[in-house]
């Protein structure tokens, strides 16, 4: 499970060639502070958790790389004109403390940097991989090389909310959620509250559990990963707790790999029932969110495809 091959769109390999000589606009002025490298909090991490970079400039990708000072072979993804997204290009080691140096004025040696160099240190956990088969509608969920579980999951429905393919981590942990998606005022609107154990791995895509689903292994959500769950399950007796199981094992940076094609056969997401049981705001109940977390067209790994709505089922 620790091989990977990435496939980079030419937009960034483009931006990575770009010019080797910073030269920042504007007379020279004490830089403002607004650099930031993290995430600062949070370990231990999955081993697909970036390092977060934020400079007062713009800056080309391939100077950045060269102002780099780390153990483990890394990838710099322009994010935003000044903001930066290093991963590792494979994984990081788990159980392990991960360094990252960024020399300031190597990247620019003639802007007013406040400080010569920033750096910050995570520390990764055990080294969860999960895979999820659209093909077998199927999640596999490993330690190093490890088996520990397979569980049947439903993805999006074909043809319109197919689940995307490529390589993802977890960016955000919520364990009570409330989702929305659709065009409100139609019949594809929808707003589901007390969503269990949400973890979101590409823009509003995320693996959660779904107590309004008596069945699993064919495709029939929004786009989401759904697992059985005992939370607000008005029929809980006989239901495995597979999301929350799920949510025991893995961590923010926790990689995700989906594979496979979603089975040709039209179906619509179930509908969802009324909530049950808890009454507190479970949008306010956010346990986690990465601050490396990129824009949802820079999430995955492979080229993305477009998520509109804020959040799916």
């Amino acid at each position: 499970m620790r091989s990977r091959i990435r496939t980079w769109p030419l937009g960034l390999i483009l931006l990575a060639l770009a010019g080797t000589t910073v030269r920042p606009s504007g007379p020279a002025r004490a830089a403002p502070e607004t650099t930031y490298l993290g995430p600062a909090a949070g370990s231990p991490f999955g081993v697909d958790e970036p390092f977060s970079l934020r400079l007062p400039v713009a800056i080309p990708v391939a100077a950045v790389r060269r102002g780099l000072r780390t153990e483990q072979p890394v990838e710099v993804i322009g994010r935003q004109k000044d903001r930066y997204r290093i991963q590792p290009r494979n994984l990081w080691p788990a159980d392990r403390r991960v360094r990252m140096v960024v020399n300031l004025r190597r990247i620019a040696p003639s802007w007013p940097w406040a400080h010569p160099s920033l750096q910050d240190t995570i520390t990764t956990g055990a080294d969860i991989q999960v895979s999820v088969s659209l093909t077998t509608q199927q999640m596999a969920v490993y330690d190093g090389e490890h088996l520990l579980q397979i569980m049947p999951v439903s993805t999006g429905a074909w043809p319109r909310y197919v689940t995307p393919t490529g390589h993802f981590y977890i960016f955000r942990r919520v364990r009570w959620d409330t989702m929305t998606g659709g065009t409100r005022g139609t019949a594809d609107y929808y707003r589901v509250a007390h969503v269990p154990y949400a973890q979101y791995i590409f823009g509003g895509i995320a693996i959660h559990g779904a107590w309004w689903a008596r069945s699993f292994g064919e495709p029939r959500s929004h786009g989401c990963i759904q697992l059985a769950t005992k939370a607000e399950n008005a029929h809980p007796q006989g239901v495995p707790e597979d999301a929350g199981w799920l949510w025991s094992v893995t961590r923010l940076g926790t990689p995700i790999t989906i594979t496979g094609t979603t089975p040709h056969f039209e179906t619509r997401p179930i509908r969802y029932p009324a909530s049950v049981g808890r009454s507190a705001d479970p949008g306010a109940a956010a346990v986690g969110q990465s601050p490396a977390t990129p824009d949802p067209q820079q999430q995955k790994r492979l080229p993305p495809q477009r998520v509109e709505s804020p959040a799916f089922g």
